[in-house]
C-alpha cells in the first residue's frame, strides 16, 4: 500500500471518530455516519465497513476499541445500525490517548 492510501485511510477512520463523538452520548447509524462522511468530502463508502471494524477491533490489547455497536459486536452494517463510542474513542479524540492509525 502506498503512502496515499495509508494517509487516506488515517484521515477516513479520524473523520469516522469525530462524527461519532459529535453525536455522544446517543448513538449514530450507519446511514448518518455515510452521510456525514461525504459532507466531508469522503465520498468512498464502500469501504465503510473496513474502517467501522477497524475502529471496533478489540483483538490487540494495547488498543482498545473505539467504537461498538449496541450489541458489542460489529460483524455485517446495515444502514439502520447504531454505532456508540467508547470511553477509549472520547479520549481519542479529546487528544488523551494516541493512534498513529487515526488521523485526527
Amino acid at each position: 500500500m502506498d503512502q496515499k492510501e495509508v494517509l487516506k485511510n488515517r484521515q477516513y477512520r479520524g473523520q469516522i471518530m469525530r462524527i461519532v463523538a459529535m453525536f455522544y452520548p446517543d448513538p449514530v447509524t450507519v446511514k448518518q455516519l455515510k452521510l456525514g462522511l461525504q459532507e466531508y468530502g469522503l465520498s468512498y463508502t464502500s469501504e465503510i465497513d473496513k474502517h467501522i471494524h477497524y475502529l471496533a477491533d478489540d483483538s490487540d490489547k494495547e488498543s482498545p476499541p473505539y467504537i461498538r455497536r449496541a450489541d458489542g459486536f460489529i460483524k455485517e452494517l446495515t444502514d439502520g445500525d447504531k454505532i456508540y463510542i467508547t470511553k477509549a474513542g472520547i479520549k481519542l479524540v479529546e487528544g488523551s490517548i494516541q493512534d498513529d492509525d487515526v488521523l485526527l
